[in-house]
């Protein structure tokens, strides 16, 4: 994450190019986000994107084939009846099934469920496997009472909204202020995230249907949400958007966001050699 930071300035533009709306055939690999950190001008920021931004965050996981891990990452989905948060778990647990033969996937009747999986072994650095836990949870209202429990040790918060259902992305609105209300610590969602070494991801689902959802409205609303106004480095901003299509967009982009999230709070996760002297620290015998 340091490396892609290094030597450029922070600006909040809309990078229209993301924001095109592509064809499926020959881009469908290429992951829909608004970029908000950008270089020094439009052209620049278009050509950081793709040549250096986007192949550095793929690059830095990949899905790991052993029970053995360092770190356990805990995400969860938090949404709206119906937004299509739960078809977005199964497609991304369904990649992982070479690993975990066993894994069934069922609706999410109850308020929480956790699929398990084991995706990522860093590569950019020495910081060894990490599992990523997800958590998926009942859109239906009443269940939200339920949800705190579920936030605990939460290191990457996934919030989701139908783009074809204007009322999706208000009750997304609505979850969000709840949780800034009850777990936030600060009047910044972004500083709070960012101090406890998490970060939220904001996914506008079904982007294959008719835009009900304008792209202004989620743009003022990001703003908004983050309180960033003069430009920030890439690494500070804890609050992205992405726009994703389970019916469209290949596996590889679909969980282009969680991987976005874990190089997001990579810093805070302690390296190997401090967690081999901190088991060395407790493993001592009592005098």
């Amino acid at each position: 994450m340091r490396r892609v930071c290094t030597n450029y300035e922070s600006y909040w533009i809309q990078n229209s190019k993301v924001w095109n709306v592509r064809s499926f055939e020959t881009e469908k690999d290429e992951p829909n986000m608004l970029f908000k950190p950008v270089l020094n001008s439009p052209i620049e920021s278009i050509s950081f994107y793709y040549k250096h931004f986007l192949p550095t965050i793929v690059n830095s996981f990949y899905r790991g084939n052993t029970i053995s891990y360092r770190e356990r990452i805990k995400t969860i989905l938090l949404g709206s009846e119906r937004c299509g948060k739960s078809e977005l778990m199964k497609l991304v647990i369904n990649n992982y099934q070479d690993f975990n033969p066993l894994l069934e996937y069922s609706p999410t009747d109850a308020h929480l469920y956790t699929p398990l999986e084991i995706i990522p072994f860093k590569t950019s650095s020495e910081r060894g496997d990490l599992l990523l836990q997800f958590w998926d949870s009942s859109g239906k209202e009443k269940r939200i009472p339920f949800l705190k429990p579920l936030l605990r040790e939460t290191r990457i918060y996934t919030f989701c909204f139908d783009l074809s259902d204007v009322k999706s992305f208000f009750e997304m609105k609505s979850r969000i202020e709840t949780f800034q209300v009850e777990y936030l610590n600060s009047n910044s969602l972004n500083e709070e995230l960012k101090e406890s070494g998490a970060c939220m991801l904001v996914i506008g689902m079904k982007r294959d249907l008719e835009r009900k959802v304008s792209k202004l409205e989620i743009t003022k609303y990001l703003e908004e949400l983050s309180k960033v106004k003069d430009g920030i480095s890439i690494k500070s901003l804890r609050i992205q958007y992405f726009e994703l299509s389970s019916k469209q967009d290949s596996k590889k982009v679909l969980e282009f966001p969680f991987i976005y999230g874990l190089t997001m709070i990579e810093e805070h996760i302690p390296p190997e050699e401090t967690l081999e002297m901190m088991a060395a620290h407790f493993m001592k015998p009592a005098k």
